[in-house]
């Protein structure tokens, strides 16, 4: 009986110990909270007691590590925190609730991201100059102060791990991190996006005396990486699905702060979940974990086939052999082939440049004779005036020499305009031939990607092969022109989805290349321009792209035609009768 009693007392205890725990238990990450977002952040928990109750609601501080401990053991059942820490705990159950967006950042999608900093004396004015340099930073799990930014360096091709001579880590925020980078106890510090507009003056020594590095955009902020979404309220694994539609309608409900921020939701984390596939973190740290063990428990189905598969052929030993000896022989033709191809790749990228000038060259021939016009005139005014003196018997060794010597002059001249042009020219178009389209196309859209101008595979579409009579190298280069000149103008935009497509397709007689991309809305005056030779809306452009495709295509007696579409973005029709047979 006294049992009984007993344990009726430890059941009774602990129903009012879980009574009196908080039923929302938020947690929120230290570092990084200005004072817009502190407001929010008050308003936020003001808004949760309100819906809740004050007894049933805690709101914490919490350093990131001990906040990670404490989602796991169920200490707090929501946190505030950076996308990042969210997307890297959704292996474990987490998940984001909410995202904070405001009338800067009007997208929750896009907001912060990371700055690479030097002092202005360093000497540092690239990623590449970074390398083997020593990192001053916050913390090593920060998203914005590190992770983002090492995924930065990631994506230039470094290995990250390796890439700075030494790391220093000081825990201790972002204004320490500048200021040691001031004292010169590092070379280079990362600190995230709006930082130093947000916290200090123009005429503050860290906006005085250090400088941003690999800037992809200044306003409204200085960023050196691409952005990703917006601080998060996440739920912790084992949270209540009722509470937490609770605590996210509340969010939701609230009304946008005097600073102009509110909750919202994001839609787009592949940037973020990207980030850590591509550093092998998060959810994608099982990445750097191989063994035999895991390999066969991956594989398990597919080894047991292959084991069948190999017992079944065991037989046939000898036919597998002749197979191959000759899947052998085989391979070697298709690596001389690429290799080949390979080769043609390289060759058609080293006459760019020579193609390029023949276009200029064709372009600017009617300046060349305007140019020459000139002194051929004034040849002739002078030989003109000169034989009418001698006729009139005007004629004196003085006046002649004064003439002779104007016409030599203009004779230099035309001389100079005529080898200039001569020393520019030192290439020769090829003759028409027999081509085959869809070995062109595959040409130019392997030079593209060697180019590296767009980071995405191109949405190829042929309908069938077609044979044309053109110049194949001046044809492969109105391609490559309409895929290049589609990747700058997604570039300058900085599309979050870019798209380029190519299509091959026979439209009655003709064949017809179309290149389009879902660039910015251009106007028809845009599209008309685009052709006029030397004009560019490029910083560095020639003004020569579409304007030699259009010159390449008269010239086969085909057609460029441009069209601007409505949702953004251009198609460009390259059309070209086909070869009769």
């Amino acid at each position: 009986m006294i049992l009984r009693l007993f344990f009726l007392f430890l059941l009774v205890y602990s129903l009012i110990a879980q009574g009196a725990e908080p039923l929302i238990r938020v947690g929120m990450t230290e570092g990084g909270h200005e004072k817009e977002h502190t407001q929010v952040f008050d308003e936020t928990r003001d808004a949760l007691i309100k819906k809740f109750g004050k007894e049933n609601v805690s709101f914490d501080l919490i350093h990131v590590n001990q906040l990670v401990s404490k989602i796991f053991s169920g200490e707090v059942n929501f946190f505030i925190s950076t996308t990042g820490l969210s997307r890297r705990l959704q292996a474990d159950g987490a998940r984001d609730l909410a995202t904070l967006t405001s009338k800067r950042f009007p997208d929750p999608n896009l907001s912060y991201g990371s700055v690479f900093l030097t002092r202005k004396d360093s000497g540092i004015s690239s990623i590449a100059d970074m390398q083997e340099k020593v990192l001053v930073g916050n913390r090593p799990l920060g998203f914005y102060g590190y992770v983002v930014p090492i995924g930065e360096i990631a994506w230039h091709g470094y290995k990250p791990k390796d890439f700075f001579s030494k790391e220093i880590f000081l825990d201790s925020g972002s204004h320490n991190v500048l200021a040691s980078l001031l004292r010169g106890e590092g070379d280079v510090a990362t600190v995230p996006s709006c930082f130093l507009e947000d916290n200090y003056p123009e005429d503050h020594p860290f906006r005085k005396d250090l400088k941003a590095i690999n800037v992809l955009e200044s306003k409204p902020c200085v960023r050196s990486t691409p952005a990703y979404p917006n601080w998060a309220f996440s739920s912790s694994p084992g949270t209540s699905p009722e509470v937490a539609r609770d605590v996210l309608k509340t969010l939701l409900d609230m009304p946008t702060d005097s600073k102009g921020y509110r909750w919202s939701i994001a839609t787009n984390f592949s940037g973020t979940d990207q980030l850590y596939k591509d550093l092998k973190e998060g959810m994608y740290i099982i990445l750097n974990e191989w063994s035999l063990k895991t390999f066969f428990k991956e594989y398990k189905p597919w080894f047991f086939s292959l084991t069948v598969l190999l017992i079944c052929l065991a037989g046939y030993s000898a036919l597998l052999n002749y197979l191959v000896r000759k899947k052998t022989r085989q391979l070697q033709r298709s690596i001389k082939h690429q290799q080949v191809l390979q080769k043609r790749s390289r060759d058609s990228e080293a006459k760019f440049e020579s193609l390029q000038k023949l276009g200029i060259i064709g372009q600017m021939s009617s300046m060349i004779a305007h140019e020459l016009r000139q002194p051929l005139s004034t040849l002739r005014l002078y030989a003109q005036g000169l034989q009418r003196k001698l006729e009139r018997g005007e004629w004196s060794i003085e006046q002649s020499s004064e003439v002779l010597s104007k016409i030599v002059t203009q004779a230099e001249r035309a001389e100079q305009i005529v080898q200039s042009v001569r020393n520019y020219a030192k290439s020769k178009r090829s003759e028409k031939q027999e081509i085959c389209l869809t070995e062109i196309v595959n040409n130019a859209l392997y030079a593209f990607k060697q180019s590296g101008r767009f980071r995405r595979n191109v949405i190829v579409s042929i309908a069938e092969d077609i044979r044309l009579f053109a110049n194949p190298m001046e044809f492969e280069l109105a391609i490559l022109n309409l895929l290049r000149n589609s990747a700058d103008s997604l570039a300058s935009l900085n599309h979050k989805d870019p798209k380029i497509e190519l299509a091959v397709r026979r439209n009655g007689d003709f064949a017809e290349i179309e290149v389009k991309d879902n660039g910015a809305k251009v106007s028809e005056a845009d599209l008309q321009a685009a052709v006029v030779p030397l004009r560019s809306s490029k910083e560095n452009g020639l003004g020569i792209g579409l304007s030699l495709v259009n010159n390449i295509m008269e010239n086969h007696g085909g057609s460029l035609v441009l069209h601007a579409r409505k949702e953004g973005g251009v198609t460009a029709v390259l059309s070209l009768r086909i070869l009769e047979r």
